[in-house]
């Protein structure tokens, strides 16, 4: 992607990163003279290079508590460099520190980094290059304890630590990191392709990571025990050969916030981010197209060190999971909250949106549609829990779906093994498991538990599929549903899967214990009152749940008494509504946003009788300017003038056209680096998009 990047942000900090410079205390053509002067001049001197190549053959020292600055004239005019000898291009300590600005810094020597810093000393760029040091300590830049490196507008490209060595582009221990404005390309190690910082503090804005690669752990970042904050910036074709594709923070509190992170690869955890650290916040931030060999195709977040940690308004669009987790995956001691998210397409084997396990996930206004389980796995195809508390309010579940895996579970939105699910104003429109079981949800347990397994309050289940409970499938676990809607929901005959015998398909389904012995009290019992159905004989035949005439259920149910079996599911089913009373249509095409933002309007006189997702303690769901489009669907929700949703594309290049190859995402609102048009014929040129005016040349500058 980001030959925009580097084409826009190369050539804007080449020259004029400072419109009005401190002007040159002396400039000089020798490096004789140059380095001379380094060791006489005052505090806040400028030391001017004219252009040239200054080829140093042993080193330079700098140890003074003065600041000077090396200014050159541009990254293509001056060449500061090192051919010989065996030492790095500058060695700086003390108290003092150097700024260079406006040259090209090299080391060509194998096995040395270009800058070393000690002491307290601080080292600054600012439109500098910094290239092709291959090094078998740190790449680039390596930072002692106590010292400080500030970067703008600079760029890092092609730097290598070899071997077992760490750091691309940049080692630090016990130091300070502040990048702005930068690029940080091409740069490889052990662990941090272009960074490894241990009990270090790093801060990033406004910067990008592009084709960076580690042996180990964290293609672009890899921060221990310290503090790494991340704010508008990019990360891009990163990869690992373990875990983090991008950021790998081990112990350390990370903070990411309005950022972008696409097509970074890990062979383990964490196609974008691995964090096992002691806080996590992610803000405003998209992730499209990472993937992880393992979990957590765009975020892994792992182990007890975690303290606290939040989603809120992110983006996941297309990541991929080999195993679980299409976007998310969480096994942290602490409660992940998840506010206002997106999740889109994402794939997994289990749990194609997020997948929980043995932890506490909530997830608030948020919207999962689209996202798969697929493969070997046992299903999940918005959430996939295992042992764990996951509980959803006001969220949509749209379109979500599991495809037949090796154990033949399902739940086309939920699949929850042992745990407890609580959902309450939830929306589950379109989910499917064909072929298996639980149209929107599958609750599983081993059935030695007293307290409830699933709590559905207020939740509407409109057109999901499955073979057998095609709204919730309940294994060995006590459930309650209350005041909920169902309609339009479609169960299928359930054939012999693994030997199993049919049974009549209901929306509503629960499994008793696999073994009973001579004189067990009954698995379950459901507690049913039709009024005004006329039932068949044996309705309540079999513990399992019937259906009256039609598909038109609405139940309410108090918690049921427990049997010695704890799979109690009880409800009453209310008969008084008929299809012509709702006033809606059946929405089964996975038009995700009509069905979502039209329940709040609907003035039908089913949602007076307190049921469904619009009814209850909180069934306010989030439309800030009043427009009628929930903020799922509303392109910006402090503007009533404005809505959405459309399709949208990714935009490379910057220049306000979509690529024409590129992913069809949504229907939604465009996130940042994204737009509504594909027309855009050379996405990695921003010079060539319909706007450009043709040239008499051979290329084809305005994709007529």
């Amino acid at each position: 992607m980001l030959s925009l990047v580097l084409a826009l942000i190369t050539s804007s900090f080449a020259d004029d990163h400072d419109e009005s410079p401190v002007p040159c205390t002396e400039t000089y053509s020798t490096l004789g003279t140059l380095e001379a002067a380094l060791g006489s001049q005052p505090d806040g001197a400028v030391l001017c290079l004219e252009a040239g190549t200054y080829t140093v053959t042993g080193g330079n020292s700098f140890n003074r508590s003065v600041t000077l600055t090396i200014r050159g004239q541009g990254v293509e005019n001056t060449l500061y460099k090192r051919d010989a000898g065996g030492h790095p291009l500058f060695a700086i300590s003390g108290t003092g520190g150097l700024i260079f600005e406006d040259m090209t810094l090299e080391n060509n020597v194998s096995g040395r980094a270009i800058f070393t810093v000690a002491g307290s000393a601080t080292l600054e760029f600012h439109g500098a290059r910094l290239r092709d040091s291959n090094n078998t300590g740190p790449g680039a830049v390596q930072l002692n304890p106590g010292t400080r490196l500030i970067a703008t507008e600079t760029l890092f490209d092609n730097n290598n630590a070899t071997g077992t060595n760490d750091g691309g582009h940049i080692a630090a221990t016990d130091a300070r990191i502040e990048l702005y404005d930068s690029v940080l390309r091409g740069g490889s190690a052990r662990r941090g392709g272009a960074i490894h910082a241990t009990d270090s503090d790093i801060t990033i804005q406004g910067s990008h990571f592009i084709d960076q690669g580690a042996r180990e752990y964290a293609g672009a970042i890899y921060a221990q025990d310290g503090t790494l904050d991340i704010l508008d910036s990019t990360f891009l074709g990163n990869s690992a050969a373990g875990i983090g594709g991008a950021v790998f923070a081990e112990g350390s509190a990370l903070d990411v916030e309005g950022s972008l992170f696409i097509d970074n690869t890990a062979d383990l955890n964490g196609g974008a981010l691995a964090v096992n650290g002691e806080s996590f916040f992610l803000v405003d931030s998209t992730f499209y197209r990472n993937e992880s060999s393992q979990s957590g195709g765009a975020v892994w977040l792992s182990d007890s060190r975690t303290d606290a940690t939040g989603f809120a308004r992110n983006n996941f669009l297309l990541n991929v999971a080999s195993s679980q987790g299409g976007h998310v995956y969480v096994d942290a001691s602490s409660a992940v909250s998840a506010l206002q998210n997106r999740f889109y397409g994402g794939l997994a084997a289990e749990g194609g949106a997020m997948a929980c396990v043995d932890s506490t996930c909530e997830l608030t206004d948020s919207g999962l549609w689209g996202n798969r389980a697929e493969g070997m796995g046992a299903g999940g195809g918005g959430i996939y829990s295992d042992n764990a508390s996951v509980r959803s309010v006001r969220s949509l579940f749209c379109a979500n779906r599991h495809a037949v895996g090796v154990s033949y579970e399902g739940g086309g939105a939920i699949l929850a093994h042992t745990g407890k699910t609580q959902t309450q104003n939830n929306l589950f429109v379109s989910n499917q498991a064909p072929n298996t079981f639980g149209g929107a949800i599958f609750q599983s347990g081993d059935g030695d538990g007293e307290e409830l397994a699933l709590s559905s309050t207020h939740d509407t289940f409109v057109g999901n599929q499955s073979a057998q409970g095609c709204v919730v499938y309940v294994s060995q676990q006590a459930s309650a549903l209350t005041y909920g809607l169902l309609n339009g929901n479609s169960c299928g005959a359930l054939s012999e899967i693994g030997g199993g015998a049919e049974a009549l398909p209901r929306q509503l389904y629960g499994e008793p214990p696999p073994v009973l012995g001579d004189g067990d009290p009954p698995p379950y019992e459901f507690l049913i009152s039709y009024t005004g159905y006329d039932l068949p004989d044996g309705a309540a035949f079999g513990g399992r749940a019937v259906e009256g005439p039609g598909n038109l259920h609405s139940f309410d149910a108090d918690l049921p008494d427990l049997s010695p079996y704890p799979f109690t599911i009880s409800f009453t089913a209310l008969a008084d509504l008929d299809e012509e009373d709702l006033t809606f249509p059946l929405f089964i095409d996975e038009d995700c946003r009509e069905i979502y933002d039209y329940l709040p309007e609907s003035g039908d006189p089913l949602f007076d009788k307190d049921f469904g997702a619009t009814s209850g303690d909180k069934n306010e769901f989030i439309d800030v300017d009043g427009d009628g489009w929930t903020w799922l669907f509303d392109c910006d929700d402090d503007n009533d003038e404005i809505q959405g949703p459309d399709y949208y594309y990714i935009d490379f290049d910057g220049d306000g056209f979509g690529d024409k190859d590129g992913d069809k995402l949504g229907p939604g609102c465009p996130p940042p680096g994204f737009v509504t048009n594909n027309l855009d014929c050379n996405d990695k040129d921003p010079d060539i998009n319909p706007d450009a005016e043709e040239q008499c040349d051979d290329t084809d500058w305005n994709c007529s």
